[in-house]
């Protein structure tokens, strides 16, 4: 029988044979199938095994795996026992041992400056024992051994290994770099991650402790490190575990660069001797003729000379961004940021970190403001506008470049202008620099700087009109966050506050005078009554809702069937411009040859229908003194928000982007879709403008003894109710960390609303007898009718293979897409362009943008897997975060209970959701075979 035992068998020697068993049986254990493996192979780990096994330590390992072959021939030796184990499958794997230590090699690496393969390759000689920088005889083989592993481990049920890079430009490096964890040079991030989010000490932290603080960091500010490309922003348990016992083993042996004796180089000591501060830069306007287009505020990395990776991650605040490599000389790494952003990073409010975790923040000896004018405008027209220490005046002027070019010839006093960056060839880039000048100095071109302005510059806030701020809701002041500041009202003693405090400062209705830094405005808080508002009458709903529900008309959470005799629906009880060429009877008067009629009256086969919408009211109640309770109601900020939408009846998206911005960092528009799914506002995103729903009472779909309010909404929208006599109550969901970006659900009992129906008519509120999210559902298009998601065909240029990413149906989430491979299909693809996510859709007889992603999600979804749950007891549907609802879809299950789904997990619970709800949305998802509902 000896001369039939497999080769490997009889050659392997005994040490490499029994750390090949044990990483085999420590990694990949029987029973992890579908789970997420990684053969993470630290020196930390090898310690700990070699001395349960009596192996011993980490230098025994790499001496036991260099065993198996002479020098300079291991990865040869390796290529010829997979071959030869790959012809018969007998047995384990033999190379996982030899796998291993060139994933050791990577785990050493102390920095990541630019992740080079020599980087990689000087470190594996030196394992190797052969000194050098060239790649080793035959590792390319590595690729094929990588490939049998992870099928092997599938197989046998042992889980599924997450390689990456096999596909790419470099999948020697990538694919061994993609399996180590935890780096050397990872160690500073990691530990300020654990540390920060787990309030331990990292350095005595233990992995189940450490698993829980990565995973914060990881979805939040490590979103975009490394360690989440790897694991993803929301790793399985197994391979987040995983990562944090790395963690801590490495932990073991490693000390922070100002203790001494380290045995780990300290890597943020090198890191900062070559880190340079960044700095801001502006991008003017490069379409002349498009006076909409603003200038945008770029963050601007130095790069080193040798710089070969494409991109750096870099935190501005809360935000992680990716900055992408720029080679004209000087090379930088750019990336786009808010105006907003800018302007805290140059007050000292928000700090910038590099990839390591390294402050590059931008350096400011004063503040620098731009009015709305200056980003709008010309390219090389800006306003200048020199703001110093509190109590100093700051003067405007308009130039232009080439006179910028030369102020600082002139310059006495110090301030802070844009610039021309001198060093950039490429043009078109200002650099935000020091200079000096003299208020009426005279500059080059004839411009003179202008004398300083006496006005208190206001931003943010909720403004209804022109210096009319909703109660409770109050502007930010142009001003040091120190500076004192006087709010003196109409009929009472003066009271002083900071600037800081100023925005949450609690002012009653009524007109008042600011003043800080020697400057002054006048403005005035109003509250809108309930019967005050008025929905827009001209709703612009979205062309993607509206195609996917052909049939009817979906405003808010109301639906009206349509009806092809009438060519608008127009809704009673509300005062309407009529147009039209015909004389109609009523008070007419002659426009530009129109017939201008003003009527309550539904009328047919209108040409126009333009809505008149009331001004926002002005204070009714004296003003009181500020310093006293004023009594605003106990709402988050979204109440506001709505109740803000509510009064304005209609507006732009910019106009609520900082406040929603302030409700949920980095995810401002996802406020606004809440609002949208709730049936409050409707949210046209081609138009960027948002129209506030009309009021209405809508049963709830589970329990129509509950009546939900919807749409219009006032503070005094509750005692409204009470006052006739409806028992009304406001709920909030029950997670802390949903309510801020979350309304308040109005419930009250169907009885109620029924007795009180003419009274609430009388007020605009429509009240319906039965819940309307069922009917949006039925007249809503399945997913198999890709009329309504595709839209316009057209192919993608080249420069956005940088940033593509294919999402992967089978493991429900997004990987890069190799610059190399094809755009095929049937496949989803996306990719950034000017800070907007784009979608697109490829196949073999379509390739077009795609208006709903979620919807091809579905689309896409293997016929023979169910990703729907529903628990009938609980009447809960479960839908996985990482697929969603199509917006139509999901306005329906959030109106059926009144309030936003909770994510517990990687799934997102709706709850009140009868069964034949959730069976009319599994038809339209075509998840025919849904757990739980047939």
């Amino acid at each position: 029988m000896e001369g039939t035992q497999p080769i490997e068998l009889r050659r392997i020697p005994d040490p490499y044979r029994n750390w090949n068993r044990v990483l085999l049986d420590e990694l990949f254990p029987v029973g992890r199938f579908g789970t997420q493996v990684y053969l993470s192979i630290h020196g930390g780990l090898l310690d700990d095994l070699g001395t349960r096994q009596g192996l011993g330590d980490r230098s025994g390992f790499v001496r036991a795996v260099l065993e198996l072959s002479p020098p300079g021939r291991f990865f040869a030796e390796l290529s010829f026992l997979w071959e030869i184990w790959d012809d018969t499958r007998r047995g384990p794997p033999p190379f996982v041992a030899g796998l291993a230590l060139a994933v050791l090699a990577a785990g050493d690496m102390e920095t990541d400056e630019s992740a080079t393969q020599a980087n990689y390759y000087v470190r594996l000689n030196t394992l190797l024992g052969t000194p050098g920088r060239d790649r080793p005889d035959r590792f390319e083989s590595t690729v094929d051994l990588w490939r049998s592993l992870r099928t092997w481990l599938s197989k046998t049920r042992r889980g599924e290994l997450m390689v990456r890079g096999l596909e790419g430009a470099r999948p020697y490096v990538e694919a061994v770099s993609s399996q180590s964890l935890v780096r050397s040079c990872d160690l500073p991030a990691l530990v300020n991650a654990v540390t920060t989010f787990s309030g331990a000490v990292a350095t005595t932290i233990e992995p189940e402790d450490a698993a829980p603080a990565l995973a914060r960091w990881l979805a939040t500010s490590g979103s975009r490190s490394r360690l989440a490309r790897i694991l993803g922003p929301r790793p399985e348990r197994p391979a987040l575990l995983q990562a944090a016992e790395a963690l801590c083993d490495q932990l073991q042996y490693w000390s922070p660069p100002s203790t001494a004796g380290s045995r780990t180089p300290p890597p943020i000591a090198e890191r900062t001797e070559k880190a340079a501060r960044a700095v801001l830069a502006v991008r003017p306007n490069r379409y002349p003729n498009l006076m909409w287009r603003r200038a945008e505020w770029l963050l601007r990395v130095p790069a080193a000379s040798d710089a070969e990776e494409p991109e750096l991650l870099v935190q501005v605040g809360d935000r992680v961004l990716v900055a992408l490599l720029d080679m004209r000389e000087p090379a930088t790494y750019d990336v786009v940021i808010a105006a907003s952003e800018a302007a805290a990073i140059l007050r000292g409010q928000l700090r910038v970190l590099d990839d390591a975790g390294v402050e590059i923040t931008p350096h400011a000896a004063n503040v620098l403001w731009l009015a709305d004018g200056a980003v709008r405008g010309r390219q090389g027209a800006w306003v200048i506008v020199n703001a110093l220490e509190a109590g100093t005046p700051y003067a405007a002027a308009a130039t232009n470049a080439q006179a910028l070019a030369d102020i600082q010839h002139r310059a006495v006093d110090r301030g802070i202008a844009l610039l021309p960056a001198d060093s950039w060839p490429g043009g078109g880039l200002f650099g935000a620099s020091a200079i000096s000048f003299n208020s009426g100095a005279e500059l080059p071109g004839g411009v003179s700087i202008g004398e300083a302005s006496q006005v208190l510059r206001l931003t943010g806030g909720l403004l209804l009109r022109r210096r009319v701020y909703l109660r409770g809701a109050l502007p930010q002041l142009l001003v040091p966050d120190e500076a004192m500041v006087e709010v003196t009202p109409a009929d009472a003693p003066a009271v002083q506050t900071t600037a800081h405090s100023f925005p949450s400062f609690n002012l009653s209705e009524g007109a008042y005078r600011i003043e800080s830094c020697g400057h002054s405005v006048e403005l005035i808080v109003t509250e809108p009554l309930w019967h005050e508002c008025r929905a827009s009458a001209a709703v612009e709903v979205d062309p993607d809702i509206a195609r996917c529900t052909p049939t009817a008309r979906v405003r808010g959470a109301l639906l009206e069937v349509r009806e092809e005799r009438h060519a608008s629906h127009v809704r009673p009880g509300l005062t309407y411009r009529l147009y039209t060429n015909s004389m109609l009877k009523g008070d007419s008067g002659r426009e530009n040859g129109l017939q201008e009629i003003i009527t309550r009256a539904p009328q047919r086969n209108i040409v126009i229908i333009r809505s008149s919408s009331p001004a926002p009211p002005l204070p009714r109640a004296p003003c009181v003194n500020p310093a006293e309770n004023s009594d605003i109601p106990d709402v988050t900020n979204t109440d506001r928000l709505l109740e803000f939408i509510s009064a304005r009846g209609e507006g732009s998206v910019e106009l609520l982007r900082g406040y929603c911005g302030g409700i949920a960092a980095g995810s401002w528009h996802g406020v606004l879709t809440t609002l949208e799914d709730l049936g409050h506002v409707e949210v046209c995103w081609s138009s960027r403008r948002w129209f506030a729903a009309a009021a209405a009472t809508i049963p709830r779909e589970s329990d129509p003894s509950v009546s939900v309010f919807v749409g219009l909404r006032a503070h005094n929208t509750m005692n409204e109710l009470r006052a006739l006599n409806v028992r009304a109550h406001l709920v909030h969901p029950a997670a802390s960390e949903a309510r801020a970006a979350t309304p308040g659900a109005i419930l009250a009992p169907t009885v109620d609303v029924i007795r009180a129906a003419p009274e609430l008519e009388r007020r605009g509120v429509r009240v319906f007898e039965h819940s309307t999210a069922s009917a949006i559902a039925t007249h809503a298009l399945a997913i198999t009718d890709s009329s309504w998601w595709a839209g316009q065909e057209f192919t993608p240029s080249s420069r956005v293979r940088r940033t593509l990413e294919r999402w992967n149906p089978e493991r429900l989430q997004w990987s890069a897409h190799p610059e190399a491979s094809p755009i095929d299909g049937p496949a989803l693809y996306r990719w950034r362009e000017h800070g907007i996510r784009m979608h697109y859709f490829a196949s073999r007889s379509l390739s077009c943008s795609v208006r709903d992603f979620a919807a091809v999600k579905w689309n896409l979804a293997p016929r023979d897997a169910s990703y729907l749950a529903y628990e009938s007891r609980a009447q809960r549907l479960l839908v996985p975060v990482a697929l969603g609802l199509p917006r139509v879809l999901r306005r329906a299950c959030s109106t059926a209970l009144g309030l936003p789904p909770q994510q517990r997990g990687r799934v997102h619970v709706y709850e009140g959701i009868p069964l034949h709800l959730a069976q009319l949305v599994a038809v339209r998802l075509n998840q025919t075979k849904a757990e739980g509902l047939w």
